[in-house]
């Protein structure tokens, strides 16, 4: 008994949503309540490679497309999803399905080029689409219109993607004024110097491994989470109080021109001294070592971020940074676990070796610290110092965690000797175990 070809049009949809879009379509000679719910189909996923491998040369991807859209009769899709290989197409083809997509309404865009290269612009309705929700593009030049306007897009995902003009870009950006989430990643910036996020309503950030790397100016009144790549951002301190996750990864000092240093250094403090909110953070690559360059505001790093439960660092083994770390670990009292991955001293990393002392006094208010994992151990002296400061000042801390570096760097005799040293040192907690491995 043929019981599925009874069920609700709404459920058979959902049965149709999960198949790929060949059987989908093949659904349509089951019968004519089938055939009419295949040209209705809301969700249309084209995916080059697949189809090629399953029709095994019967039947060319371009035709199987056109074949495919011009049985649709619905009003309007929800979600159209094309992945190309423009080695075999061409950029207009590719067009023509947009303008399809568009003009059905369509609220979920997806483009991703798998080999190959646009020889021409995107159709420039993509960019003025009044139903766009998501939008997401992988492998293309975006080549702007210089007319854009995308008021309902909610999420922009640009992977891979060429941008060439700076003034477009940030228009681009700006021109989405209920924009929540925006992904950059792995993109080329062209001549884009200077990177501006704007947006009243963008919550989720994320601007990861551009090249060549732009300045970056962020102006939101309600970002929640932010992971960046990159040299320091310039934040307002409207967004910086409003953030509540934030993964920072800086690249090093060594790479910025002179003239530009000490305003990198600054940006590095005012971010720390303006997350007021945020409860999990992490600082990578050389964030730490951009602190220690500061000149004076770090000393007077407020002790005001009480909302702080989770926090990731990297580091490398130089008393500076070890100052640095027991300084800013001063001022997040409620902190519960903290996890530091130490970095390997590579020759051609330029470190600030000069020696500094912070006048501040260093606070053993971590009430409320229960973990520490230092990964990556290496047994200097600078990574010894850091271990006894939470062994003697931290009294609430049940576990202290260290591992050892993967690489065969440190032998048997001195990691004993390592292991000795900190058995010998002072326990503010009485309950507290030491984990070396």
């Amino acid at each position: 008994m043929d019981r599925i070809s009874y069920l609700p049009d709404a459920l058979r949809l959902q049965i149709l949503y999960f198949l790929p879009i060949e059987d989908a379509i093949a659904t349509g000679v089951l019968s004519k309540r089938w055939q009419n719910l295949c040209f209705s189909l809301t969700n249309i996923n084209l995916h080059q490679p697949t189809f090629e491998r399953r029709s095994r040369g019967r039947k060319e991807f371009k035709d199987f497309v056109y074949q495919t859209l011009v049985l649709q009769d619905g009003l309007h899709i929800d979600k159209f999803t094309l992945s190309v290989d423009l080695d075999d197409l061409s950029t207009i083809h590719v067009n023509s399905w947009i303008y399809f997509a568009v003009n059905r309404s369509v609220k979920e865009f997806n483009l991703s080029v798998l080999y190959g290269k646009l020889d021409r612009k995107l159709h420039w309705c993509l960019f003025t689409c009044n139903s766009l929700r998501v939008l997401t593009l992988g492998n293309v030049d975006l080549v702007l219109p210089s007319n854009i306007g995308l008021p309902k897009l909610e999420t922009l995902k640009l992977n891979e993607v060429r941008f060439y003009d700076e003034n477009l870009t940030n228009q681009l950006l700006s021109s989405c004024p209920s924009l929540v989430e925006l992904f950059i990643s792995d993109c080329d910036l062209g001549n884009v110097k200077v990177l501006r996020i704007v947006g009243s309503n963008l919550k989720i950030l994320t601007l990861l491994d551009l090249y060549p790397i732009p300045d970056v100016e962020i102006s939101t009144s309600c970002l929640l989470e932010l992971a960046y790549f990159g040299y320091p951002p310039n934040i307002s301190s409207e967004t910086l109080s409003s953030l509540l996750r934030v993964d920072f990864r800086t690249v090093s000092p060594s790479n910025v021109i002179n003239a530009r240093r000490d305003m990198f250094y600054s940006r590095t403090s005012d971010i720390v001294m303006g997350l007021h909110n945020v409860f999990e953070m992490a600082l990578q690559g050389f964030f730490i070592e951009y602190l220690t360059r500061v000149q004076d505001s770090l000393a007077c790093l407020p002790t005001s971020c009480y909302s702080l439960q989770r926090l990731y660092l990297s580091m490398y083994p130089t008393d500076n940074q070890v100052q640095v770390i027991v300084l800013l670990l001063s001022n997040f009292p409620n902190l519960k676990q903290l996890r530091i991955q130490v970095q390997q001293l590579m020759p051609s990393v330029r470190l600030n070796m000069d020696e500094r002392r912070y006048s501040q006094e260093l606070s053993s208010e971590l009430k409320h610290l229960k973990t520490v994992d230092i990964e990556s151990f290496q047994g200097t002296q600078c990574e010894l110092d850091l271990v006894r400061y939470f062994l003697e000042n931290v009294d609430a801390m049940d576990k202290l965690n260290i591992v050892y570096t993967s690489q065969k760097m440190v032998d048997f005799l001195i990691q004993m000797s390592v292991r000795e040293k900190i058995e010998s040192f002072g326990k503010a907690s009485s309950s507290v175990v030491v984990s070396i491995s």
